[in-house]
């Protein structure tokens, strides 16, 4: 059995390529998924998952099959099985190679975890814009920040170091609503609640352009110089720890 976390380890491509609906509740996923360097080595991964009422826990491979191109027939890269098909979907490109593909024996847990995390990585690219449209700064450090998202529920964020956790002081439920994971971490709960955001701090650079991009408000501004945090967040913004 193969194990696509292995093989992909934490740092991948991947692509949308296409995502039906089979009724009002359940959507028809398809992704590519490939190892994230700058050499090819001309293995890739297509994963066909079914997602129900749009709930992570309701998730379900249909398959997942290597694909690769080359000029002749030959095993599969990732398994050494010589059971491979031709990729009908792609065309013969002008120097003659073929795609291939073949349905490799995955283990099904490490498939639905890569599933899982790419479905929320495209969610955050498609929604974070718009669900940070309204957030305020709670509290700053040199290296950390605290920030809120006001609707449609109040949702409190800390990015610390290179890292974004869900945060709340008191309640425990709240760091597990996130709409951008799934919310399987294990929750600190030293200092108040706080559970770790693959997504947010797989896409780091991402949220602190967009925390950057917006002009704290009057309000905001003189609750951080009140709480002598001002000069800390201009030290956030200008620290070349953050820039991409």
């Amino acid at each position: 059995m193969i194990n696509l976390r292995e093989i992909l380890n934490d740092d991948y491509k991947y692509d949308y390529i296409s995502m039906d609906e089979n009724d009002d509740t359940t959507e028809i996923w398809k992704i590519n998924v490939s190892k994230n360097q700058k050499r090819n080595d001309n293995i890739s991964i297509d994963i066909k998952f079914e997602m129900t009422n749009r709930v992570s826990s309701d998730f379900k491979i249909i398959n997942a099959n290597s694909l690769y191109f080359s000029q002749k027939k030959m095993p599969c890269p990732l398994c050494g099985s010589e059971d491979v098909v031709i990729a009908e979907e792609f065309e013969v490109d002008e120097d003659g190679y073929v795609a291939y593909s073949h349905n490799c024996e995955f283990e099904v847990n490490s498939v639905i975890e890569i599933a899982k995390e790419v479905y929320y990585l495209m969610l955050f690219e498609d929604y974070i814009e718009n669900y940070l449209k309204d957030y305020e700064i709670h509290f700053v450090t040199e290296h950390t920040i605290g920030f809120a998202q006001l609707d449609p529920y109040l949702m409190y964020y800390v990015i610390d170091g290179k890292e974004v956790f869900h945060y709340d002081e008191v309640d425990k439920d709240m760091v597990e609503v996130c709409p951008f994971c799934n919310a399987d971490q294990e929750i600190d709960s030293n200092d108040g609640y706080k559970m770790k955001c693959p997504t947010m701090t797989k896409k780091l650079n991402e949220l602190i352009d967009l925390l950057r991009k917006k002009d704290i408000s009057n309000k905001e501004r003189k609750y951080l110089k009140e709480t002598g945090s001002y000069k800390d967040y201009l030290k956030f913004y200008n620290n070349l720890i953050w820039k991409t």
